[in-house]
């Protein structure tokens, strides 16, 4: 795996719930892609020997545990900023998330939250073909579609929905991704 840094820049003057709430659901759901690009590779080597739908077994969840989201570096000053170490797919989901926001707010054309929520996380979903990748592969694998769905919607859609409403009170303000250098990879 591709390692890479995620600069996210944001306000100071905010209560420190905010903070702490928007940089946990960034390492939510840096987790939770790291889940489903788990169980993509873990099924890779079943697809020969499925003879019928496949359940998620919840032991997939520890193994993308150990693949920790760093903080590499910060400045606390307004605007400053958060600097993420860890793997590229899922840093590259989370900026193109927080991006999406950030145009999402620019529009207020939408008629009403739940329609703009769901519009913002579908557009990401097929933006991300990575992710598709992986999903495609599950199926292929006989990974059951509702077992599929109930993952998705378990470990993406709470946290997205809390970076959406941290990215609303000024929280983040933008978001760069950059590959890692090998040496600040293994630090």
């Amino acid at each position: 795996m591709q390692p890479a840094l995620l600069k996210i820049t944001g306000n100071a003057g905010l209560p420190l719930t905010e903070i702490r709430r928007f940089l946990q659901s960034i390492e939510t759901l840096y987790h939770g892609i790291r889940t489903i690009e788990s169980m993509a590779a873990t099924q890779r080597g079943l697809l020969r020997q499925i003879n019928g739908p496949t359940r998620i077994d919840d032991s997939v969840f520890d193994a993308a545990a150990d693949d920790s989201l760093v903080l590499n570096a910060a400045e606390l000053h307004s605007p400053g900023y958060w600097e993420l170490l860890g793997q590229f797919n899922p840093l590259t989901f989370l900026r193109d998330l927080l991006r999406d926001i950030h145009e999402r707010q620019k529009d207020r054309s939408f008629r009403n939250q739940a329609e703009a929520d769901a519009l913002v996380l579908k557009n990401l979903l097929l933006k991300n073909r990575v992710l598709k990748e992986q999903i495609a592969l599950l199926e292929k694998a006989g990974v059951d579609s509702e077992d599929i769905r109930a993952l998705l919607l378990r470990q993406l859609l709470p946290p997205a929905r809390e970076l959406i409403r941290a990215t609303e009170h000024k929280v983040c303000e933008t978001a760069l991704l950059a590959v890692a250098q090998q040496d600040e990879a293994d630090d």
